[in-house]
């Protein structure tokens, strides 16, 4: 019995370490090249251009664009981003750089090497225009997470520390700029990506808050603690080392399954290759009564649906 431990080689990890790597070179060439470096219209052009690829790479049958623009029901504008991705079923004919805002599925800011500033100011776009978007109500997922998805993607990095130094001053970044700007769980960044380093996503929970005054038997829901976290996500799979740029591609696979169920499959089969795990993260937390619907957080509690003619008061459901 052979006592190799490397795993046979696997097409999809072949074409992630591929992708990385024209990516890690992309970012090698423009900082070498001193008439791009002095222009920052050609290097942002050329990094968005780069992720565009990669994501007509995994998405073959939907619209890719670049510097796009989305606008809501009522014609107001967000702010412009990078690299969109459109429905499939989006018409050519209204591709004009100006977007209806049900037709776009993710917007992307672009990076070539990802700096404070560029989180802080990615973090107040995505606010901003998250805001113009009408709140849904109905499920968790819908209320705290809905899309279209929004990300940041970065070759490279500025910083020179050690990897756990460098994970603590990006935490810290993240949650500073998520405080200053981020009013409500679902105006949170869902993904940042930096290609030769790692990837952080958004994850969301909540835990039921009762009164601990009372005895067991009358105990009753307060409030929802909803924690929102940025964490980071490692692969742990075939691939024997960590790549970011695969993580955030399922992480967008799985989001995008919520109008497309038919990624479902790739994305599953992906994530038994790489199996991208949260590892660690920081969190905020957010009361469920401020944040949620009334009916959504009444159901999460455990109430039963208000009887007729007597409005907001609560069945609780005595032990």
């Amino acid at each position: 019995m052979s006592t190799d431990n490397t795993h046979p080689p696997h097409d999809f990890i072949d074409l992630l370490l591929q992708e990385e790597k024209t990516l890690v070179d992309k970012h090698t060439n423009l900082l070498k090249n001193n008439r791009a470096r002095n222009n920052p219209t050609t290097v942002g052009d050329s990094a968005e251009e780069q992720w565009k690829a990669f994501f007509e790479t995994f998405l073959p049958n939907y619209q890719i664009v670049t510097h796009g623009t989305i606008t809501n029901e009522n014609g107001t504008d967000g702010n412009q981003f990078d690299v969109l991705i459109l429905h499939p079923n989006y018409p050519r004919k209204l591709s004009s750089k100006f977007y209806f805002s049900s037709g776009v599925l993710a917007l992307f800011e672009c990076k070539l090497t990802l700096n404070k500033s560029h989180i802080f100011e990615t973090i107040r776009k995505v606010a901003e225009t998250k805001r113009l978007f009408k709140s849904q109500e109905g499920t968790f997922n819908s209320e705290v997470n809905p899309l279209p998805i929004f990300g940041l993607l970065a070759h490279s990095h500025s910083w020179k520390c050690n990897n756990d130094q460098l994970d603590d001053l990006l935490f810290s970044h993240f949650i500073t700029a998520d405080k200053k700007y981020i009013n409500h769980p679902r105006e949170m960044l869902d993904l940042i990506c930096v290609a030769d380093y790692q990837t952080w996503i958004k994850s969301c929970g909540y835990s039921i808050v009762q009164n601990m005054n009372l005895p067991p038997s009358i105990r009753f829901p307060e409030d929802l603690d909803i924690l929102t976290v940025y964490s980071i996500l490692k692969s742990q799979g075939l691939s024997q080392k960590d790549i970011p740029i695969g993580n955030a591609m399922i992480h967008v696979l799985q989001l995008l399954s919520q109008v497309d169920p038919g990624l479902l499959n790739l994305e599953n089969y992906y994530r038994e290759v790489l199996k991208p795990t949260e590892i660690k993260g920081v969190g905020r937390n957010w009361s469920g009564n401020n944040v949620l619907s009334q009916k959504l957080s009444r159901q999460l509690q455990g109430y039963a649906p208000d009887p007729p003619d007597l409005p907001n008061y609560p069945l609780f459901p005595w032990g």
